[in-house]
């Protein structure tokens, strides 16, 4: 759901959003 949303805002955006998209295989 929505908990690795926080999780990555928790983290920061940069690392969070970096580690979500290659979880997700996304390029940003």
């Amino acid at each position: 759901g929505a908990e690795w949303k926080f999780r990555a805002v928790g983290q920061g955006y940069a690392s969070g959003l970096r580690g979500i998209a290659q979880d997700f295989g996304v390029n940003l």
